[in-house]
């Protein structure tokens, strides 16, 4: 009897499990690769993927979310969804760099903030920080990211970064355009997920080929902060 018992609860137990088992979910295959980079002002025209389940061809059916702007710089993710017959989903990414093959200057490298770097609190005083080390990488052609948009001033200067496992740089998706004058724009970021929220605008700012210098004003907390940084 136990026996029995034993191989009833058995096949129970399978057959639920039989029961719970999901369909496959499909196997993708990005065309044209990833991160795929777009000139801009160039048409955007989406290789696609190709989506197989358990070997069958299932392209079709895949859902894409696609919000690639070709008329200007930054960084795009085009998603690729499938969903199965029982409802039940899984997907994949592409991310799309827009950039600007005209630039042919590189600004990529390790700075060092140096005079001329302040904070000014707009009540009087101005507090400079020089000596901090910034690095900046190149995305694709004109197009860089930069590792704080203040230069170091709450990681370094004010020691937050030690203290707090370096939550205090303005990286999280800290995108520049260099453009073919020289000039630089911000593109997204600033983001300081320690405090929720944004350094911005970005104004006065410029690459100086000769002294390979980058300078700029950035506003934050009602505050301004003025970077000259010196490639190493």
């Amino acid at each position: 009897m136990l026996v029995a018992s034993f191989s009833l609860i058995s096949c129970e137990k399978e057959q639920h499990a039989e029961n719970l088992k999901v369909e496959s979910y499909a196997d993708f295959e990005i065309i044209g690769g990833t991160p795929y980079i777009l000139p801009i002002g160039t048409a955007w025209t989406d290789p696609g993927v190709k989506a197989l389940v358990d070997g069958e061809d299932v392209s079709s059916e895949v859902i894409v979310e696609d919000e690639v702007d070709e008329t200007t710089i930054g960084s795009y993710v085009v998603k690729y969804k499938y969903v199965n017959k029982d409802g039940f989903s899984n997907s994949t990414t592409r991310t799309v760099y827009v950039c600007n093959p005209s630039v042919t200057t590189n600004i990529e490298g390790t700075y060092k903030t140096i005079a001329g770097t302040y904070r000014d609190n707009r009540k009087g005083t101005q507090t400079p920080y020089a000596g901090f080390t910034v690095k900046i990488k190149k995305i694709c052609p004109g197009f860089f990211s930069i590792d704080d948009m203040l230069g170091q001033y709450y990681n370094e200067y004010v020691g937050y970064g030690p203290k707090y496992d370096y939550a205090y740089d303005f990286s999280a998706d800290a995108n520049w355009s260099l453009n073919p004058d020289n000039s630089i724009d911000m593109v997204s970021g600033g983001y300081i997920g320690a405090w929720g929220d944004y350094a911005g605008p970005l104004s006065n700012a410029s690459y100086d080929p000769a002294t390979e210098t980058i300078s700029f004003v950035i506003t934050y907390a009602n505050m301004d902060f003025y970077v000259v940084m010196q490639r190493q």
